[in-house]
């Protein structure tokens, strides 16, 4: 299982200031190849610190857990690499 991509990220508005919310696409070399909607939320603590939560829309047939995880690290990379939109 690897995450080979996540594509068309588009950022909700949010009133709240420290949360950010995105819908996209996430890509996942299981035995084949799936295409994935996600909804994810960073949300941004006092001391700099920061909750990723991320959740599957769609049904895949794989345990939802290490996708989830692997989705967490990958959206944490980004948002500390300043790549998020």
């Amino acid at each position: 299982m690897k995450l080979i991509d996540l594509r068309d990220l588009l950022r909700k508005k949010s009133p709240i200031m420290y949360i950010q919310e995105y819908n996209g696409i996430a890509v996942f070399k299981l035995k084949e190849t799936v295409d994935c909607r996600v909804r994810f939320t960073l949300e941004k603590h006092p001391l700099g610190d920061f909750d990723v939560q991320v959740s599957l829309l769609d049904s895949i047939d794989h345990t939802p857990g290490p996708l989830i995880n692997v989705l967490r690290d990958h959206i944490q990379s980004l948002y500390e690499k300043n790549q998020l939109p």
